[in-house]
């Protein structure tokens, strides 16, 4: 049994994105069925049970050409058949893949949390220490050329050529997924200049790059905030975090305003966040006044939030595999690794590239459009030749 998180960052916020995975579901299903293959709906209906409620298909997914060689060779007739439960109580959703033929050593699960995030946050989905050690993480960069095969390429499902009629966003360069934090720590003024507060010296405005998350995460800000509410200096300079925070490259708190320039390359918000701190010792000898940089602060925020392509969100998907055959399991094992990272990829490409398709609607217009979707995709099994996908070639 292996397992693995897939964090697909996509330039979207958690709310659109629910509309957009149920279209874009609903549209790669009929992309992948044709003469007989392909997938069917057998149940889309809501459901609650033990407090949790969302909505709930039961799928069947017909292979038989799709599978690799060295599959078709030990699968008997009839037994390329999957069957996918899911229960989606969005932002957390649970599918539960199984075979009849291979029972109970069989399955693949897929547990995927959506948060408003750049994908940097760690064990999600809350494994105990012992299993997220042993737990890959994959990200996957959807505007990434290179982890896309040639022959699933399509020039107009590229997320850095297209740009978005409707809402702006696009293209997305190299760098797009940039996570920039600024901070502003500030502490309360000495009571010789009543009208300031002061920063600490040596406080920066922290730019941070997301692909390097460990130099400095959101955790690193909660632990900073319940320093603050200790309200002691000595614990703010005793905390380990404060190395990770004083040690990181950034512009000093005043010169802030320089970087509008790159504020263009950056397709994401500007997270701001204040602390404010207990009285520094009078070494501190930096003032700068809290009302200036609150609104160097606020103007910039303004900028970056009118901007289009600024919503932005991580899907983590911890993928579970068990496949137990004696002699297949290591390579069926990592060849679902990779067929599962190549679907997450190509389909939150596609997802991207169709949002003018789908921005504008909403959950009452994606359940209609799932019962006419049910109905075409039976169509499209008993008529034409197979298309979509396959892995038979890999």
């Amino acid at each position: 049994m292996v397992g693995w998180v897939s964090r697909v960052v996509l330039p979207c916020s958690v709310e659109e994105y629910q509309v957009g995975q149920l279209f874009s579901v609903a549209e790669a299903s009929k992309n992948e069925t044709g003469g007989g293959e392909g997938i069917e709906v057998l149940k889309n209906e809501p459901y609650e049970k033990d407090g949790e409620k969302g909505q709930y298909t039961h799928k069947i997914y017909h292979l038989k050409s799709k599978v690799p060689g060295f599959v078709k060779v030990f699968a008997p007739e009839g037994s390329l058949v999957f069957h996918e439960k899911a229960w989606n109580a969005y932002p957390y959703c649970r599918t539960i893949v199984t075979n009849e033929y291979m029972k109970d050593n069989f399955f693949i699960k897929i547990e995927t949390w959506h948060k408003p995030d750049l994908g940097t946050q760690e064990n999600v989905h809350k494994l105990d220490s012992s299993t997220w050690q042993n737990v890959a993480v994959v990200p996957i960069d959807i505007a990434d050329r290179s982890e896309v095969s040639a022959a699933d390429y399509k020039p107009d499902e590229d997320p850095a050529k297209f740009k978005s009629a409707k809402t702006g966003r696009g293209p997305l360069g190299p760098a797009w997924k940039r996570n920039f934090v600024r901070s502003c720590v500030a502490f309360p003024s000495k009571p010789s200049v009543p009208s300031q507060r002061v920063l600490l010296t040596g406080s920066t405005e922290c730019f941070y790059s997301a692909a390097e998350p460990s130099k400095f995460t959101m955790g690193n800000f909660s632990l900073l905030q319940e320093v603050k509410n200790k309200g002691t200096q000595t614990a703010l300079k005793t905390s380990a975090v404060l190395s990770a925070f004083r040690g990181h490259k950034g512009m000093p708190v005043g010169n802030g305003v320089a970087v509008r320039a790159e504020a263009e390359k950056w397709s994401l918000h500007l997270e701001f966040i204040h602390f404010a701190l207990p009285p520094p010792p009078s070494s501190v000898s930096s003032l700068h006044k809290e009302t200036e940089c609150k609104r160097r602060m606020d103007l910039e925020s303004k900028e970056l939030v009118s901007k289009t392509d600024r919503p932005r969100m991580c899907a983590y998907k911890l993928v579970t595999v068990k496949f137990k055959w004696w002699g297949l399991q290591t390579k069926v094992e990592n060849f679902i690794h990779e067929q599962e990272k190549r679907i997450f990829n190509n389909f939150h490409r596609q997802l991207f590239c169709w949002i003018d398709k789908w921005v504008e609607l909403n959950m009452a217009d994606i359940r209609h459009m799932e019962a006419e979707t049910q109905n075409e995709l039976d169509e499209l099994r008993r008529r034409g030749e197979v298309r979509g996908t396959s892995a038979a070639d890999d």
